[in-house]
């Protein structure tokens, strides 16, 4: 999105891009790394990432004081909602693409804590018989030691 000819930025895709990035980001072990991982990819858009985090924050702390009334006809409002200056139909594409993310971003985070459950699982079998060996070996030379 950021290098079609109709861009500019705005604080719905500032949003937008803050929320899909540290949900994204989410299990990454740092918040150092994930921060300079932000930083540095905003600025190499020679965009400020500060801007899209006051942006972001801003948005939806207006969004938290919103009724749905007041959601449904926002684009005939005046103040703030005016200077945003979204068309509602692409709001609503946006936010369907924003759930389908979501909804893909789970299911992945799923399979994810599958495997690793698998993985372990498989880990734990292949050490029993290494663990039941060590523990007759040990046995046996007890034994041994004691005849001596």
């Amino acid at each position: 999105m950021r290098y079609k000819k109709s861009y500019s930025y705005d604080p719905v895709f500032a949003l937008g891009f803050v929320t899909v990035y540290d949900q994204l980001m989410e299990g990454y072990p740092s918040d150092e790394d994930r921060n300079a991982i932000f930083q540095a990819y905003i600025k190499s858009l020679n965009e400020d990432p500060d801007q899209y985090r006051v942006d972001a924050q801003k948005l939806e702390e207006w969004a938290r004081d919103q009724n749905s009334t007041s959601l449904v006809d926002f684009s005939s409002r005046e103040g703030e909602v005016e200077t945003l200056n979204v068309n509602k139909r692409s709001v609503d594409r946006d936010l369907d693409v924003y759930r389908n993310l979501l909804s893909k971003l789970v299911q992945a985070k799923e399979l994810l804590k599958e495997y690793v459950d698998r993985e372990k699982k498989k880990r734990e079998e292949r050490s029993e018989p290494q663990k039941a060996n060590e523990a007759i070996s040990k046995c046996l030379g007890q034994q041994q030691f004691a005849g001596l």
